[in-house]
């Protein structure tokens, strides 16, 4: 008889484990196709712009499925939807291994596309579940390790597989890691109810609609954007301040670096020292961006500035979910479903302005530019916890 948890339990590394485990899949099956776009489009005979397609319909896919697959799956078990949504993957990946023709390749990425939101509305309210409320930080810290460790070791890892053993062997050796992670979750895991049938029918927009939940999200979006605003163009900038290209890979290795010690600094922050630590990164990410901007840059110093920003960058990620899953309470896994949404819609909205802060003010002043966005979540972030200060007392 499966063991349905009610209340959470002590601390639970091993569990834990398995939820990073999970993270660290989803992230390198969503990265992976980057560092391997020359060889499947010569294969399937297509440009790399074109290939580009598996990664950028895969974005598409998570903010257009995300939140009505979430309604959808409300009152399923957490730990079945979990399972099924790594059964999901392995298909999606399969389907990309034996493609014959880029149309089915594509097809197998929607699948693995629309999985990957699902995971992810899932498992920071998972985590709040099965630890004590004082853990939940630390609990979210080992999280999202896994999805760091996805960014700078799986992907790395996955290109580098492939290039030596062909693009398709790389995804081979996902599918077997997708299907290791599936068993664990099963084993592992306690089974948490979803919705009952008698709760609210609307439980995001009930969330929505509190004071503190929209400018929390929002803020974090903006965040979001300044990091991949500045990630987008980084080549460029270094460039553009007379920097030899090592120090760009040097710098990017540093990045993954600070992102697992931001992410243990989150895990052992105190979990009421959330909003000063979140507006402490806030700050940090705006410093360095200045740095970078004003006055001689140097390797030493830029690699220096950049493992800073790095740091506070992955630990505001912790701070933010943190509040957003306070904010939200019961409605936790409604609301992020949103989180998915508004995390894609940062990464793209960075881009696109970082793009037009280079095409209007030049690339050195391109750190300079995206202070705007991070003086604006600044701003949100005091709204969103003073709405909820005043709203205790």
């Amino acid at each position: 008889m499966t063991k349905t948890l009610l209340s959470p339990a002590p601390f639970n590394w091993p569990q834990l484990l398995v939820l990073a485990a999970a993270g660290f899949v989803s992230v390198t099956t969503e990265l992976l196709p980057v560092g391997l776009l020359t060889l499947i489009s010569n294969e399937f005979e297509v440009s790399e712009v074109g290939a580009g397609l598996l990664v950028a319909a895969y974005s598409v896919i998570v903010v257009f499925t995300v939140i009505p697959l979430s309604r959808l799956t409300s009152r399923v078990p957490r730990r079945r939807l979990m399972v099924a949504t790594l059964i999901a993957f392995l298909v999606g990946t399969l389907v990309l291994v034996a493609a014959p023709n880029f149309q089915i390749a594509l097809f197998g990425r929607l699948i693995s596309g629309a999985a990957h939101g699902m995971l992810w509305s899932v498992l920071a309210p998972y985590v709040s579940r099965i630890v004590p409320t004082k853990d939940v930080t630390k609990g979210l810290a080992v999280m999202f390790s896994g999805s760091t460790l996805g960014l700078a070791a799986g992907t790395p890892l996955g290109t580098s597989l492939g290039q030596l053993l062909g693009w398709r062997f790389a995804f081979v050796v996902l599918a077997g890691a997708t299907a290791v992670a599936a068993i664990l979750v099963r084993c592992m895991l306690p089974e948490i109810p979803g919705a009952t049938p008698g709760a609210h029918a609307s439980p995001l927009l009930t969330a929505l609609r509190m004071p503190c939940v929209m400018p929390q999200l929002t803020a974090w979006t903006l965040q979001v954007a300044a990091h991949f605003g500045l990630m987008t163009y980084i080549s460029s900038f270094f460039a553009g301040r007379g920097l030899l290209p090592a120090v760009t890979a040097t710098a990017l290795s540093a990045l993954g670096l600070a992102a697992l010690a931001g992410i243990w600094i989150a895990g052992v922050t105190a979990h009421r020292l959330n909003k000063p630590a979140l507006i402490i990164s806030c700050v940090m990410m705006a410093a360095c961006y200045i740095a970078l901007s004003v006055g001689r840059l140097d390797s030493l110093w830029a690699i220096i500035l950049v493992t800073i920003w790095g740091t506070a960058q992955s630990a505001s990620n912790v701070f933010n979910q943190t509040a957003v899953l306070a904010f939200s309470g019961p409605n936790a896994e409604a609301v992020n479903s949103m989180v998915v949404v508004a995390i894609q819609i940062g990464i793209t909205a960075g881009s696109i302005f970082g793009g037009a802060a280079v095409q209007a003010l030049g690339v050195e002043q391109l750190p300079l530019a995206l202070l705007v966005l991070l003086t604006g979540s600044l701003i949100l972030v005091v709204r969103a916890h003073g709405f909820q200060i005043a709203r205790n007392r």
